[in-house]
């Protein structure tokens, strides 16, 4: 699911250019929702590349070495400006100090760059995981076939949203997914 996550949130991506006649003009909630959306790519590609609770870890080296430079802006994007904030170029905070006799003024600033929409270069490195991970997983039901003498076969995951609602406390839910057996 996480890489059906990074190419919807890629495609949104991809419609926030500034040269884009159906977008709002250039505001601050216009690179906030594009930081966001972002943040919200680099995070789940990140957790694919990341040790977690019961989940498997990708190794870098199984990426295709043209795809490489393009994983690693992700990763750089997700480590010094994401999860951990603070060291990536594109997001800068300055603090300026002027004293007079009696007074002392303190000025914040915070600066931040991002993409104008979706970088081009991502898309294939985010087509080949696609893939890959598709492939993946088929090898390990073509082997539990092997093994078992059964055959074992993908389940399609369908979300519905008419099966979203509102719960108490007000979150948003997804109701659960009926898997056929």
């Amino acid at each position: 699911m996480t890489v059906t996550y990074i190419l919807k949130y890629y495609e949104r991506l991809e419609k926030f250019t500034l040269d884009n006649p159906t977008n709002v003009p250039l505001t601050e909630d216009f690179h906030l929702e594009v930081d966001a959306i972002l943040g919200a790519i680099v995070t789940a590609y990140g957790r694919l590349y990341t040790s977690s609770k019961g989940s498997s870890v990708l190794k870098k080296k199984d990426i295709p070495k043209h795809l490489r430079s393009a994983h690693d802006e992700i990763m750089s994007l997700r480590h010094e400006r994401y999860s951990h904030n603070g060291d990536h170029p594109t997001i800068k905070a300055d603090l300026e100090v002027n004293a007079t006799e009696d007074e002392v003024y303190l000025t914040a600033y915070f600066r931040s760059s991002t993409y104008n929409g979706a970088p081009s270069h991502w898309r294939e490195l985010f087509e080949w995981l696609d893939r890959f991970l598709k492939a993946s997983f088929q090898d390990q039901l073509d082997r539990l076939s092997k093994r078992t003498g059964k055959d074992w076969k993908p389940i399609k995951l369908d979300m519905e949203l008419s099966k979203v609602g509102v719960s108490e406390g007000n979150s948003i839910e997804l109701g659960p997914l009926e898997l056929p057996l």
